[in-house]
């Protein structure tokens, strides 16, 4: 007996072909709308709010940004920890930030231009973001990750936080 499919003369390929441009089409869409939307609202309103409140925009990026932009592999990681598949969450984590540090950088300078990047802030931000890695290689290598190990972990980022917030930027801007 032929499949169904073969039966009604459609093929899985078919379906495939037809409906992949369609999904392909709607990601665009949906990534066109977020762009709209972060230009028009979302950038506005950070600034407002970092001039009102007197907060780099550095600090606004490393907290208010980075947990919004973050906040999927946050899910993903609190589920995953309280149904014991811990393992998934960091890959997660990990493969988000290969594309968070890999690819949206190279498509921004592709599609705005050259970019004037700040090196002291780009070393900072890297040199925590690497002391944070190695630290969970580290916990990782062990069978058990402790609760003293999160803190650490907390601690980085928290550290991370003040040295934005107090340590004057290099584009002539000063720390909170």
């Amino acid at each position: 007996e032929r499949p169904r499919a073969a039966r009604m003369g459609h093929s899985t390929e078919f379906l495939v072909l037809m409906v992949g441009p369609f999904y392909l089409l709607l990601a665009c869409w949906q990534f066109v709308g977020l762009a709209t939307l972060a230009d028009k609202h979302l950038c506005p309103t950070l600034e407002r709010f970092c001039k009102s409140l007197e907060l780099p925009t550095g600090l606004a990026g490393a907290t208010l940004l980075a947990f919004g932009s973050s906040a999927p592999e946050l899910a993903i990681a609190s589920v995953s920890a309280l149904t014991g598949r811990a393992a998934y969450a960091i890959e997660t984590i990990l493969a988000s930030a290969l594309i968070a540090f890999g690819l949206i950088p190279a498509v921004a300078v592709y599609l705005a231009g050259p970019l004037r990047l700040h090196v002291t802030g780009a070393l900072r931000d890297a040199l925590f973001y690497a002391l944070a890695l190695g630290l969970l290689v580290r916990f990782s290598a062990r069978p058990t990750v402790r609760a003293a190990d999160a803190c650490l972990l907390i601690l980085v980022y928290v550290l991370h936080v003040l040295v934005i917030a107090v340590v004057p930027a290099a584009d002539g801007g000063e720390g909170w």
